[in-house]
């Protein structure tokens, strides 16, 4: 027991650290592609996820659990919204940041109410799950149906791959509505090292996937622009 508790915090350590490798790479793919929208959303995301994985290594502290709990929500599911943000940016459509901002606050209100007045563990997980799996939904759909020449494949990879992420957390809510219980961060149980892997999994292929959805652009608008002086002359 004692092996799988430190399996789970290493997990996280690894989560954090992989985070933070993912923000030099959307920091470095921003200064050098500044001409494509979006690419500064997947930086804060990243960003986001970095913050709020740290905090669940705080959560081990007693003092700092309220506190931590409060950070390591708000970052990761802000972190989502970034990246589905980040993708209305890089295909060009409008980011309906007002009714997100208004989902969002509200959230952090039944956080909160659920923390500090009624402390409820199984309400604060049904909510977090139910909207982590909304928003990988909504950037599937986005990614599917904007997607454009050039980016075809890659972007219906990734949108194969938020299905896949959101489906996890979608699994999630089931299992506890239809009474699996909810333990402690640290305790080991599958229930609790799935999103974990689901993370470190969804969250690299995300970001070789975003990458490698830039480069192709690139690639097309250089082919486009290539074929129309070769016809100009």
């Amino acid at each position: 027991m004692t092996n799988m508790h430190l399996d789970i915090y290493t997990i996280v350590l690894i989560l954090g650290i992989s985070h933070l490798m993912q923000v030099l790479v959307f920091f470095h793919q921003y200064r050098v592609n500044k001409t494509y929208h979006g690419i500064g959303w997947w930086l804060m995301w990243s960003a986001a996820e970095f913050v709020g994985f740290s905090a669940i290594l705080a959560r081990a502290i007693p003092d700092l659990l309220h506190p931590a709990i409060i950070v390591q929500n708000s970052a990761i599911v802000s972190g989502t919204i970034f990246i589905y943000l980040g993708v209305r940016r890089f295909f060009e459509k409008d980011l309906e940041i007002k009714w997100l901002a208004f989902i969002f606050l509200g959230y952090l209100l039944f956080l909160n109410i659920f923390l500090f007045i009624w402390d409820n563990i199984l309400v604060r997980s049904v909510v977090t799950n139910l909207f982590l799996a909304g928003i990988a939904y909504l950037t599937a759909y986005t990614l599917f149906k904007y997607k454009k020449e050039g980016t075809r494949g890659t972007a219906i990879f990734n949108s194969v791959i938020f299905i896949v992420h959101g489906t996890v957390f979608l699994s999630r809510t089931i299992l506890i509505a239809t009474g699996t219980p909810v333990t402690a961060m640290f305790t080991p149980s599958f229930f609790n090292f799935l999103p974990y892997f689901d993370a470190l999994i969804v969250s690299l292929l995300w970001t070789f996937g975003f990458i490698i959805m830039v480069n192709q652009r690139l690639s097309t608008e250089l082919r486009v622009s290539k074929d129309h002086f070769e016809t100009i002359f």
